[in-house]
């Protein structure tokens, strides 16, 4: 049984609440009688009453469940209709559905609803504006106030003081007062005579670990979409030392150079360096580099230390499944 909620003219357009369709069932082995069940929902008044529509004709007026409808054709389900009406209105003849045949109403799977007043947005256009919030070396609160609102793009920020890094998410609040959920950031060095840093953004993700015969696992992520493209890196440069010694990256050169992918907002590094005697003291920095004359590294200095293992098994060489008689998995 599919039932509806119809829009009263006494409420001026405003729609009411719905009853919800519970089940219909064949009450007769002929199938020309069938009986519906259904509830009201609590949020209508309580002296609301419902008028039920078969086939578009009213059949009963302060209908309530359970109600039993006569099927124009043995064994066909007729169209049925239940339609809360405003408390005041009690005149006899009031058909809020009209001679409607309820042509869109035949699967007993779908309901029609119009919630009760008070659940809907006000359209302000006043509200609408963008709301930029800041963090000084370090990702900015979202939960907090913005550090400045505006209403239109481009938009230039007041100075910022040199000698940080800025993180930077703007959000969009619309005009039924809802703020976008973004929450990647952007990134902004302010070197030390107040212009733009010209270096690349730092990894933001950078691990050391054992492998194999004494050697080093160096794995980093970069953000490259935090930078703008005059200043993108494009390149991985890793330093790795075995004597115990942290790499200098002012003096020694890289160890190793990557040109990187661009994949999904992240470019990653998976590098494993060469043997190494066991117990070994092994440091390493990644930085990432602009590749030019000259070339341009991010400003990281973090050292990350290991201990080689030159004593546990060798890496595994390529293996191949095989499931029974299937082909091959490469």
């Amino acid at each position: 049984m599919l039932l509806g909620a119809g829009r009263l003219g006494d409420f001026i357009g405003n729609p009411l609440g719905l009853i919800e369709r519970e089940f219909v069932v064949w009450i007769d082995n002929s199938k020309e009688e069938i009986r519906a069940y259904w509830t009201v929902r609590g949020e209508l008044p309580s002296d609301c009453s419902v008028i039920t529509y078969n086939d578009g004709t009213v059949v009963e007026r302060g209908s309530s469940s359970p109600k039993t409808f006569t099927a124009a054709t043995a064994g066909v389900r007729p169209k049925l209709a239940a339609v809360v009406t405003a408390p005041d209105v009690s005149d006899s003849a009031y058909k809020p559905l009209g001679a409607l045949k309820l042509a869109n109403l035949v699967t007993p799977r779908i309901r029609f609803q119009h919630m009760p007043r008070g659940r809907y947005r006000i359209e302000n256009p006043a509200l609408t504006q963008y709301e930029l919030y800041r963090g000084i070396g370090g990702e900015p609160d979202l939960d907090g106030n913005p550090w400045q609102t505006f209403t239109s793009l481009p938009f230039t920020t007041p100075a910022l003081t040199a000698g940080f890094t800025y993180y930077f998410v703007l959000r969009l609040r619309n005009k039924h007062n809802l703020v976008s959920q973004n929450i990647d950031s952007w990134q902004l060095t302010i070197a030390g005579g107040g212009s733009a840093a010209t270096n690349p953004s730092a990894p933001i993700e950078q691990s050391i670990a054992q492998a194999a015969n004494g050697a080093a696992r160096i794995r980093a992520t970069y953000d490259y979409l935090s930078d703008e493209e005059s200043v993108r890196g494009d390149t991985w440069a890793v330093w790795l030392t075995n004597t115990g010694v942290a790499p200098n990256p002012a003096v020694d050169p890289a160890t190793y150079e990557e040109d990187m992918v661009f994949v999904d907002g992240e470019a990653k590094l998976d590098y494993t360096g060469g043997s190494n005697a066991h117990g070994a003291t092994l440091k390493a920095l990644v930085r990432v580099r602009k590749a030019g004359t000259p070339d341009v590294d991010s400003t990281n200095t973090a050292i990350m230390t290991a201990t080689a293992d030159a004593v546990g098994p060798a890496a595994p060489a390529s293996s191949a499944d095989f499931l029974g008689q299937s082909a091959r998995q490469d």
